[in-house]
């Protein structure tokens, strides 16, 4: 059972209350050690990392395998990554603003982060070196850089095997005329997901590729009276879910930008999540990044033409966008992602 908003405020207060007892308190005064590794056990990692510095039984107890284990066994820890070309580094920011990690590249390479497909413990990235484009697997546990070169006419992807669970960079022989893996492709499940633009006999439909036998599946209708061939479409991963970003052309949504998520992909079922005011002539490369609070804050980010790239969320209920975290980001932001991290890459000596 992963943790909740709601939740989160009692977890942290039963910790504050085991740090009221001095850890040289009598075992009568003191909490079991299997209480205390259950209450520990539920925290976010961002939290753990800093009660490892309580005391040496908490650290063994927080470092021992079998916490380790558990805490894999739970969703991993939301991360937005932002890559700022001044620094030459990437800065990894919790839920909170603060910033957990900063990874600084020494590959020669200006490291953009893809948002599209995040994979835990695993942050996909993209460069130019020499000026041929590059992708980058960077293991957020080890830090260790897994670099391939691409094509500037050949379609590529990310994502990880199910159920191997092994992470794969994909690269086509053909060309399917996507710009790039940021906004055309996304992997969900095992599937990667294609909007190839410029192919007649794939018009209105996502193709599907499996990550695990390397073959095509078959292909996903796209939504009611949404035209794929439009390079304006994008697709990303939202909270696990395929979903499609529409910039609004009709004179019922002109202004705005629709969000469809897909719902069923054996009957090409799409539902429109949101419809969020943000006018597409004002901007190219919107990507949906998480959505919080039961659906009604959804975080996104997007460039502006001839901008920078801008972090926003949106407030369903109140139909509302609204800048997040305009300090933290800074003023040369080369670009924005979103990762998720379990213990162990918290707590590497590597971090």
């Amino acid at each position: 059972m992963g943790i909740t908003f709601s939740s989160l405020p009692c977890l942290l207060h039963q910790a504050r209350e085991l740090l009221r007892f001095p850890p040289t308190s009598t075992p009568a005064s003191f909490l079991p050690d299997e209480v205390i590794f259950d209450i520990l056990s539920r925290l976010p990692a961002r939290s753990l990392r800093r009660f490892r510095r309580v005391s040496r039984g908490w650290r063994a107890i927080i470092s021992d395998p079998l916490f380790l284990a558990a805490q894999k066994s739970r969703p991993a820890e939301p991360l937005l990554v932002v890559g700022s070309s001044s620094e030459s580094c990437l800065r990894l920011v919790d839920v909170e603003g603060s910033v957990t990690t900063v990874i600084s590249y020494d590959t020669g390479c200006d490291w953009t982060p893809v948002c599209s497909s995040p994979i835990d413990d695993v942050l996909c990235v993209t460069s130019y070196s020499k000026g041929v484009p590059v992708a980058g697997m960077i293991d957020l546990t080890t830090m260790k850089v897994l670099v391939t070169h691409l094509e500037l006419d050949r379609a590529w992807g990310c994502g990880h095997a199910v159920p191997s669970g092994t992470y794969k960079v994909v690269r086509f022989k053909s060309s399917l005329e996507c710009e790039s893996c940021d906004n055309h492709t996304a992997a969900i499940n095992g599937i990667l997901h294609f909007l190839a633009v410029a192919l007649p006999d794939a018009a209105g439909s996502v193709l599907c590729f499996d990550l695990e036998t390397e073959e095509w599946k078959s292909r996903i209708a796209g939504p009611p009276n949404v035209k794929l061939g439009r390079l304006e479409i994008s697709l990303g991963d939202l909270n696990g879910a395929l979903c499609m970003v529409e910039p609004g052309i009709h004179s019922t949504d002109f202004g705005y930008t629709n969000i469809w998520l897909l719902t069923d992909s054996y009957e090409s079922l799409w539902v429109k999540a949101y419809k969020i005011p943000l006018d597409p002539s004002t901007y190219y490369h919107m990507m949906p990044l998480r959505v919080f609070q039961d659906g009604s804050k959804l975080l996104f980010r997007y460039n502006k033409r001839g901008g920078a790239p801008v972090l926003q969320i949106y407030d369903h209920y109140h139909d509302t966008c609204t800048d997040a975290m305009v300090k933290l980001l800074g003023d040369h932001v080369s670009g924005i992602g979103f990762c998720s991290l379990h213990l162990e890459g918290f707590i590497s000596p590597n971090i």
